[in-house]
C-alpha cells in the first residue's frame, strides 16, 4: 500500500473513533426522561390527613401524619410518624401508629415501619386493647394487617405474646401466629344479695 491510503484510512478511522465518541458523550451527558425522575419527592405536605368514606357516606378509614412525600418515578409516599384508623359504626375506632411509613402506588398496602402499636380504647361495647409490634402490613381497603415479628397484647385482664400476627378488623379478630402464650383473668362479678 502506499503512503496516501494508508493516511487516507488513518484519518477515516481517527474521524470515526472521534465521531463514536462524541455521540457516546453527548448522550449520556444528557438526562433521560427517567433519570430527570430521579427518586426526589414530587410533593410533600405537614399535617397530612386523608380520609376515605364507605358506601353509606361515612368515615371508613382516615391515614394522617406529621409529613408526607410522595414520589412521581413509582408512585410511592413516605410518611413520618404516621396514624391509620379503622372506624367502626358499632364500637371505638382502632388506631395504628408507627414512626415511619410507606404507602403502595395504589395504597393498597401501607407498611408501619418500626414500632408500632394498635390501639382500641374502651367503649361501651368493648374493652381496651394495646398491642406492639414491629413492622406491620396493612391493607387498608381489605381492612386486614399482618406482621412476623413478636407481638404483644394487652388488655384490661389478659395478656398474650406470640410471633406473627394476622388482625382482620372486619371481624374484630387477632390472631397470633406461633408461639403463643398468654395469661387470662375473668373479671370478678359484682356480689349481689
Amino acid at each position: 500500500m502506499d503512503q496516501r491510503k494508508l493516511l487516507t484510512y488513518g484519518i477515516l478511522i481517527a474521524i470515526c473513533a472521534l465521531s463514536f465518541w462524541w455521540l457516546r458523550t453527548t448522550y449520556q451527558s444528557e438526562p433521560s426522561e427517567e433519570s430527570s425522575l430521579g427518586h426526589e419527592p414530587d410533593l410533600t405536605m405537614d399535617d397530612f390527613t386523608a380520609t376515605e368514606m364507605d358506601l353509606a357516606g361515612l368515615p371508613a378509614h382516615s391515614l394522617s401524619a406529621d409529613f408526607m412525600k410522595h414520589f412521581a418515578d413509582d408512585g410511592t409516599t413516605e410518611y413520618v410518624n404516621p396514624h391509620l384508623t379503622f372506624f367502626r359504626a358499632d364500637g371505638a375506632p382502632w388506631h395504628i401508629f408507627s414512626d415511619t411509613g410507606w404507602m403502595s402506588k395504589k395504597g393498597d398496602l401501607v407498611l408501619f415501619l418500626g414500632k408500632v402499636e394498635i390501639i382500641r380504647e374502651q367503649s361501651a361495647t368493648n374493652r381496651p386493647i394495646k398491642v406492639i409490634t414491629e413492622d406491620l402490613h396493612v391493607r387498608p381497603k381489605d381492612r386486614t394487617a399482618n406482621t412476623e415479628k413478636p407481638v404483644n397484647i394487652v388488655s384490661d385482664n389478659m395478656r398474650a405474646k406470640g410471633v406473627g400476627m394476622r388482625a382482620d378488623w372486619n371481624l374484630q379478630r387477632l390472631e397470633l401466629l406461633s408461639k403463643a402464650r398468654g395469661d387470662y383473668e375473668p373479671i370478678p362479678k359484682p356480689i349481689t344479695h
